[in-house]
């Protein structure tokens, strides 16, 4: 029997930092579940984050003091992948995980110091790697492809059914600022002809003027404590939500419900500059939660009912993209200009040049010209492969008219034989996939080359044709 490798997550919750690393690094953990072995630390869980945990993994409690750092530290034996997840795991703390030995993911909104980690994730929409600070060998994974949702938002199966007189309001349990009944009042009579769904938690501090409006307006019905399950139902029956820039908001995408959502913390304003008022994801923005009058509210509201725009918003297949990224031991880098010399001594290798259908060496002046033409074309992607701390190879992904990608690979002198080639091949098609939206790739190797042939055929491809002494491969 195959041990199934260890994944320790590590975050924290409670009401003064709230949830939601919490739960979205539980939500990773469901994903991964039946691919490793996941287990849980906490600082003092609650009753509602043991009831959360139980059917995923098992929940080690930690103390809710300082001490708990380390005796995080303790615990790791070096064979764990490990995934941080709060706004406090300094670079130090990151780079003590690592000499443990450690594979280290990190989920990081804020972008706010430098990461030693293997991989960083951030899911949110928009955002820009350009923002991060990391190590070379560092693989940045951004994007909904990489949404970090409960399983009903993520199933693939289940279609919006939206009731077109319903409209659920939601800024979280606590919603510290009332935003709740702000929104209520701002719609006046117009919140009459809708069936309106508020969700709030158990800390709502307001629960008595709800509970006036609710009675006023006998079309409000007020939800405390549902679980996912529930809030999926919710967001797949109502035609718009008022939301926060956070996770929510992504939850209410993948259900097809149209969003007006803006910010009320400093943290959720990343979200709203990067996204803005999109369209294709049914997104209305408003700005400042706490700021909005009720007047540009309503505005907004009527706007965006009226509004014939259809979601374009393509579900990705989330689970399986981090299951390839945890089972991975290579991670993906993009290139830059600081990388020419790298890829020309690559290029230059008697094996590389061997194999290639134009063998004569390279130049260097011939080299810089074609390396800065690649990195200013939308239509090549090159990537930089590493194992651990060192680059191993690359891949370049040459975009045809036809919206494929034809597939460049090589693998450095001192990392051939190891086995690399093909987790490369893996890694690169994965992160493509991922990042640019590719989903046919093609290439081309001569009939001499077994190696790469056997790379390819093992990696999914079929041979379409051979002809001239090459062989065409294709992936779907």
């Amino acid at each position: 029997m195959t041990t199934k490798r260890k994944i320790f997550f590590r975050a924290d919750a409670g009401p003064e930092i709230g949830y939601g690393h919490f739960i979205r690094s539980l939500a990773l953990a469901d994903m991964l579940k039946d691919d490793f072995d996941c287990v849980f630390y906490t600082q003092a869980p609650t009753e509602y984050q043991r009831k959360e945990a139980a059917p995923v993994c098992p929940l080690v409690e930690l103390p809710a003091y300082d001490t708990r750092f380390e005796l995080f530290l303790n615990e790791l034996t070096g064979n764990e992948i490990v995934v941080l997840d709060n706004y406090f795991y300094t670079t130090d703390y990151q780079r003590r995980i690592k000499e443990k030995g450690c594979r280290l993911v990190c989920i990081d909104d804020m972008h706010d110091k430098h990461y030693v980690a293997d991989v960083v994730v951030n899911h949110a929409y928009g955002c820009h790697k350009e923002d991060y600070s990391v190590e070379p060998y560092t693989q940045l994974c951004v994007g909904l492809n990489y949404a970090l949702l409960r399983k009903p938002f993520l199933d693939l199966n289940v279609k919006p059914n939206h009731h077109q007189k319903r409209v659920l309001v939601c800024y979280g349990g606590l919603d510290a600022h009332n935003l709740t009944c702000k929104t209520i009042l701002s719609l006046g009579n117009i919140i009459d002809n809708y069936q309106v769904e508020v969700v709030v938690g158990s800390a709502f501090s307001a629960k008595d003027e709800l509970a006036k409006l609710a009675k006023k307006h006998t079309n409000i019905h007020v939800h405390t404590a549902l679980n996912a399950e529930e809030m999926s139902a919710l967001m797949r029956e109502s035609q718009m939500a008022f939301l926060p820039a956070s996770s929510v908001l992504w939850e209410a995408i993948f259900c097809g419900c149209k969003v007006i959502y803006g910010y009320y913390v400093d943290n959720q304003m990343d979200i709203c500059r990067n996204v803005g008022n999109n369209s294709s994801l049914g997104l209305s923005y408003v700005g400042n939660l706490r700021e909005v009058t009720s007047h540009d509210l309503r505005t907004v509201f009527l706007k965006a009912v009226e509004s014939d725009n259809k979601m374009v918003f393509e579900k990705p297949d989330v689970r399986s993209h981090y299951v390839a990224l945890f089972n991975s031991e290579v991670t993906i880098r993009e290139a830059n200009i600081n990388d020419a010399k790298l890829y020309f001594n690559w290029a230059n290798d008697p094996v590389v040049r061997q194999m290639a259908f134009h063998t004569e060496p390279i130049l260097w002046e011939n080299h810089i010209k074609w390396f800065e033409s690649k990195l200013d074309s939308t239509e090549a992607h090159l990537l930089v492969c590493y194992h651990g701390t060192e680059p191993i190879g690359q891949v370049r992904f040459d975009i045809l008219d036809g919206g494929e990608a034809e597939i460049d690979i090589s693998i450095a002198k001192d990392s051939r034989g190891k086995g690399y080639g093909k987790a490369m091949l893996k890694a690169a098609i994965e992160y493509e996939r991922c990042m640019n939206g590719v989903k046919t790739f093609v290439s081309e190797v001569k009939e001499e080359n077994a190696p790469s042939q056997r790379m390819f055929l093992a990696s999914g491809f079929v041979i379409t044709r051979k002809a001239n002494g090459i062989i065409f491969l294709k992936r779907s």
